[in-house]
C-alpha cells in the first residue's frame, strides 16, 4: 500500500475504481503508519471538497474504506445529531427497513447533476474505526442515506445507478428555482422537498 499525496483530485464519473467493488482490508493493516496518513487524508478531502461523505476510491484509494459526518468547531456539540465525523472501514449494511425515504442526492465524483433517490430509511451497519475497533450502529435519516451513498462507491455503484427513471437528473442548478418548476414536476414530492431534508413519498 502507498502513501497518499496529500491533496488529491477527485476521481470522476469514467474512472475504471468508480465502477469496481473494491477488497477488503487486512484489519491487521488499519495502525499502520501509511494507513493511519491515508486516512487523514481522506479526512483533508472531504473537508475541502465540501463534502459530507467520501469514500476511498473517490480521491483514488482502491481500499473498502470511507467517513462522512461534520467536524463541529471546538467545544462545539455537532449540528446535526448522528451526522458526527467517523470513518468506516470494510463498512457492511446487515439489516434494512422496509420503510424508504427520498432526496436530491449529489456527489463530488459526478457533479453539476442531482438525482431523486430512494434510499432505506433506517439501517443497521458494522465495520471497523479508525483504531482498528470492530462497531455496530443503527443509522436513520440523513446519516443512514449518506453511508449508504458512500457504500454504494466502495461497491461500484454510483446514485445514477439507483434511479428508476431518467426524468428524476436535474443540473444542480436547478435546485435553487424549485418554486419555478412546473407543477408536480417531476413528482409531488421531488418538487417541494429541498436538498438535504427527506421525503417518505416520492
Amino acid at each position: 500500500m502507498n502513501k497518499l499525496e496529500a491533496n488529491p483530485d477527485a476521481v470522476y464519473m469514467g474512472h475504471p475504481l468508480l465502477f469496481k467493488k473494491q477488497d477488503n482490508v487486512d484489519v491487521s493493516l488499519i495502525s499502520s503508519e501509511t494507513f493511519q496518513h491515508n486516512l487523514d487524508v481522506l479526512k483533508r478531502a472531504q473537508f475541502r471538497l465540501e463534502g459530507i461523505g467520501l469514500a476511498a476510491v473517490q480521491i483514488g484509494w482502491g481500499v473498502q474504506a470511507m467517513c462522512l459526518g461534520i467536524e463541529p468547531e471546538e467545544d462545539t456539540p455537532c449540528p446535526v445529531p448522528g451526522l458526527e465525523f467517523q470513518f468506516w472501514i470494510n463498512p457492511e449494511i446487515k439489516k434494512k427497513s422496509d420503510e424508504t425515504n427520498w432526496t436530491w442526492e449529489g456527489c463530488i465524483s459526478v457533479p453539476g447533476i442531482r438525482g431523486w433517490i430512494e434510499r432505506s430509511a433506517e439501517i443497521e451497519v458494522s465495520g471497523y474505526n479508525e483504531e482498528g475497533t470492530l462497531i455496530s450502529r443503527s443509522l436513520n435519516g440523513f446519516v443512514a442515506r449518506v453511508f449508504q451513498h458512500e457504500l454504494d462507491h466502495l461497491n461500484g455503484i454510483l446514485f445514477l445507478n439507483r434511479m428508476p427513471d431518467i426524468s428524476l437528473v436535474v443540473p444542480s442548478d436547478s435546485l435553487d428555482r424549485q418554486n419555478t418548476w412546473l407543477e408536480d414536476w417531476p413528482t409531488v414530492n421531488a418538487r417541494k422537498t429541498l436538498p438535504g431534508t427527506l421525503s417518505s413519498t416520492r
